[in-house]
């Protein structure tokens, strides 16, 4: 009889991992390299970067399944859950991992919120062709020639202004940073950057963040999509994992108990007040000191002249001067 939690496991992890994978490998090695521009160090493709992340994360689904839900398809009673208890944190963070890169392509591809490069309207980078869109549509790769840089919207897509190209991806290469420039100027007039502090638009191209003009637009999309379903995966995986090591198994439920009423709490207190008035002493008398007689001293009737110098109450003591001296 098979382990179902250990089937389950082994079904999940195989289909999320070699479907990323599979989807992974054809956008990375195939149909959408890595770095298309001249200068790599420079225009990095962050979108490409995270599919190397959940390549690497995918791979480690496959094979921490392999070893910790193939071994215990036949095994219904576990002795050793270790390898169990491993493979539950490690699926956790897998799960925290992709989640973290569908969050990242759903913001970047404007698909959830308004703070990615391919939604945002203001900062640093906005994208001509999401600008263009505020004011006019893109229909077909012909309606991609326009210049943007001037302010007014009326002069965007006439012969007023150099015209640039988007649907082009040289243009958003390092390499043509000097037509962009001479665009900036002709459509601004006197400018206070120099041709090196142009932007670059290549995150606009590695992204798609157009439909019409950018030909990654569908794969950006897909990959995002692809990216929640394997985190909502990996979760499952990490709570059947946690099941199936017996995570719940290790604390011991103490037993609830009953709320005295308020007649047993009366008694209580009342016991209470028995006991405390039982351990009372009495209180201790005080200390009186002892009264001594006092000692009355007077002195011989005879004495009384010799002993008028002394003071009063005194008794000096009687000598006797024997003045038979023998001759």
């Amino acid at each position: 009889m098979l382990n179902g939690c250990s089937l389950s496991v082994l079904i999940i992890a195989g289909l999320s991992s070699l479907g990323m994978v599979g989807l992974q490998v054809y956008t990375i090695a195939i149909d959408y390299p890595l770095n298309i521009f001249t200068d790599s160090s420079e225009q990095y493709n962050w979108s490409g970067i995270l599919s190397c992340i959940e390549l690497g994360t995918a791979i480690g689904v496959l094979m921490l399944s392999s070893v910790t839900a193939i071994p215990y398809l036949e095994v219904l009673d576990i002795k050793n859950r270790g390898p169990l208890k491993f493979a539950t944190i490690y699926y956790a963070v897998f799960s925290l991992t992709s989640i973290v890169v569908a969050m990242y392509r759903l913001s970047e591809t404007g698909m959830f919120l308004d703070i990615g490069v391919c939604s945002r309207t203001e900062g640093d980078l906005v994208c001509p062709t999401v600008l263009y869109r505020t004011e006019m549509n893109i229909t077909n790769t012909s309606d991609c020639k326009f210049n943007n840089f001037a302010d007014s919207p009326s002069v965007w897509n006439t012969n007023a202004v150099p015209l640039i190209d988007w649907s082009d991806k040289e243009m958003y290469d390092k390499s043509s940073q000097s037509i962009l420039f001479n665009a900036f100027k002709a459509a601004r007039g006197e400018v206070s950057i120099s041709e090196d502090e142009m932007t670059l638009y290549h995150d606009c191209w590695y992204w798609g963040c157009d439909s019409v003009c950018n030909d990654r637009y569908n794969i950006n999309r897909a990959l995002a999509l692809a990216s929640c379903v394997v985190s909502v995966m990996y979760l499952a995986l990490a709570t059947l994992s946690g099941i199936q090591s017996g995570f719940d198994s290790d604390y011991e439920e103490l037993p609830m108990t009953e709320m005295p009423t308020t007649s047993e709490i009366s008694e209580i207190i009342e016991m209470d007040k028995l006991l405390v008035d039982s351990q009372e002493t009495p209180p201790e008398k005080p200390l009186t000191p002892l009264e001594t007689p006092p000692i009355k001293t007077s002195p011989p009737e005879g004495d009384q002249a010799d002993n008028s110098g002394a003071a009063s109450g005194v008794v000096i003591p009687k000598t006797e001067w024997n003045f038979r001296l023998r001759m």
